[in-house]
């Protein structure tokens, strides 16, 4: 299955952005082809210091989530236009993260089974 979990909330609401990237660890851990895309005010959620930190209630923290991610094969996308408008640069890409626009969020959705958004 191709599924699509795309995240937009910012820190400020921890439970829907390590919800959303738990559902993604699973997904990919069952072997499904997972996209998970940041974007919007989520970007700040990838700073250094909030990353390692972040963590919500009953759905563990975000770091741990993004190690699963990565390890099953998960694809990690940040929106560039969300990053440079919040002030990141290149330097702020995660490891192992690709750069997004809007048309390729528009072409992920496009071609997948589920879309989920948090």
């Amino acid at each position: 299955m191709k599924t699509l979990v795309h995240i937009h909330s910012g820190p400020e609401q921890p439970d829907k952005i390590t919800l959303g990237a738990l559902i993604a660890a699973v997904s990919a851990e069952r072997g499904d082809e997972v996209t998970l895309f940041f974007a919007s005010n989520a970007v700040h959620a990838l700073a250094s210091g909030t990353r390692e930190t972040l963590e919500g209630v009953g759905f563990g923290a975000l770091s741990d989530s993004l190690a699963r991610f990565r390890a099953a094969g998960g694809r990690l996308v940040v929106s560039r236009l969300s990053s440079e408008s919040r002030g990141y640069d290149d330097g702020f890409l995660p490891e192992t993260a690709a750069w997004g626009t809007p048309e390729m969020l528009l072409d992920i959705a496009g071609a997948a089974d589920a879309t989920l958004c948090y």
